[in-house]
């Protein structure tokens, strides 16, 4: 399964982000799956990027700190209301578009139906230091200890050569990885 392709009036889903230095993943994870989500939620008639510097901002963080479940209940509050909403480089208002939950969805099967039903989903897992170097391919880990935390989008996932794994948008550029997608191995915990 493929997001891009259920999916395919939504450009926001097949754009790769690009952090940069900031230790930012959670923000964009978060406004990128925020902005597939509201292109679905409007049937394609909402095609703009949730700004993950103004989530940022609006969750007192920095490019060293952060936390991805607070900014998206800080979002809830105050921007999925009838009401002006500031957090694209846009002024909207929605008026249909509501929601009063974070949610955490567990186990393969669960998360694949999230996926198809409503978009693109946010996820951590641990960086091992032979993640730094991948290229294409499943990624599986094999050398090198724990490098630290990191916060992805899940668009989809498969099976390659019998092994299944997770279509992941990273945000590290399309410069990384496989113009910036990773196939991840499904076992790890994600």
């Amino acid at each position: 399964f493929d997001a891009r392709t259920k999916w395919a009036e939504c450009i926001s889903i097949r754009t790769i982000r690009d952090q940069s230095a900031c230790g930012s993943c959670w923000a964009v994870s978060a406004a990128s799956a925020m902005s597939d989500r509201l292109c679905i939620l409007s049937g394609g008639k909402i095609n703009k990027f949730v700004s993950d510097t103004d989530i940022l901002a609006c969750c007192g963080s920095s490019c060293g700190d952060g936390n991805s479940r607070m900014c998206n209940l800080l979002l809830i509050f105050f921007a999925f209301k009838p009401r002006f909403f500031v957090i694209f480089a846009f002024t909207l208002t929605i008026q249909s578009l509501e929601s009063n939950s974070v949610y955490n969805v567990r186990g393969v099967e669960n998360i694949q139906r999230e996926i198809m039903t409503n978009g693109p989903v946010q996820a951590t897992f641990t960086v091992y230091e032979d993640f730094y170097t991948y290229k294409s391919g499943v990624y599986v880990h094999t050398a090198g200890g724990p490098a630290g935390g990191h916060a992805i989008k899940i668009i989809g996932w498969g099976v390659e050569k019998s092994t299944p794994y997770w279509l992941i948008s990273n945000s590290w550029s399309s410069d990384w990885g496989d113009n910036g997608k990773l196939t991840e191995f499904f076992h790890r915990q994600i």
